[in-house]
């Protein structure tokens, strides 16, 4: 089961729950808004973590005895006390002020969060990310919001497969765009150009503004936890 929150605004966090390495981490931001970006996504996966473990009937383990970092591949992972990885997945997104935070504990592969503010993108974009048919298959909606809702949908898919914007974003390819769905979200079915598909779900934010996106290999309906 795939737990989400979307988060707004690093500004008047309570103090005392970072990690200590974390703290020196976050020092080194030059950028106001990279290190707002950096406090926001950590504070909110440790929301989610402990929401998790209540839910779980479990202790939600303290703030700053957890630290997210990332891997030496770029994605975030969470480590309890001990220093050790918690079984579980997780991915952070971020757009503007806002943080889309996603964890999964199923041993059957990464998960992918993005959230991407909607926004007109051009034909030149729309031309060199997207296939002729997701342009076919979006081309009955408004503009803005098929082509940020794709691109959320490729990004959300990417981190899923472990590679990000490395690989051509051409070879996952939308195949199908539900319109209904569990606790809001819509499913969304996305075919891998190797074979296979990988199942998502997206859902508008923030009154329509904000498209978001999870992702996995059999994918369930994500549970809500959102603020």
């Amino acid at each position: 089961m795939i737990d989400w929150l979307l988060a707004r605004s690093a500004t008047g966090l309570e103090a005392g729950w970072l990690h200590p390495q974390e703290r020196r981490e976050a020092r080194r931001f030059c950028d106001p808004r990279r290190r707002g970006q950096y406090l926001l996504g950590r504070h909110a996966a440790k929301q989610l973590i402990a929401a998790r473990a209540r839910r779980l009937g479990q202790k939600a383990p303290a703030p700053c005895a957890l630290r997210i970092e990332r891997t030496g591949a770029g994605w975030p992972r969470a480590l309890g006390a001990d220093g050790e990885p918690l079984n579980l997945c997780l991915s952070i997104s971020h757009s503007g002020d806002l943080a889309l935070v996603a964890i999964d504990a199923s041993a059957d592969g990464a998960i992918g969060a993005d959230c991407e503010r909607v926004e007109p993108r051009s034909a030149s974009f729309s031309a060199d990310y997207f296939t002729a048919r997701e342009r076919a298959l979006i081309a009955g909606i408004d503009p803005a919001i098929g082509a940020s809702l794709l691109w959320c949908l490729k990004e959300a898919a990417l981190k899923a497969l472990r590679c990000g914007l490395r690989r051509d974003t051409r070879t996952v390819e939308l195949r199908a765009l539900g319109s209904t769905g569990a606790d809001g979200w819509r499913p969304a079915e996305i075919a891998l150009a190797e074979g296979g598909t990988l199942e998502a779900r997206w859902r508008l934010l923030d009154r329509g503004r904000l498209c978001a996106a999870l992702a996995r290999a059999g994918a369930q309906a994500p549970r809500s936890s959102s603020t």
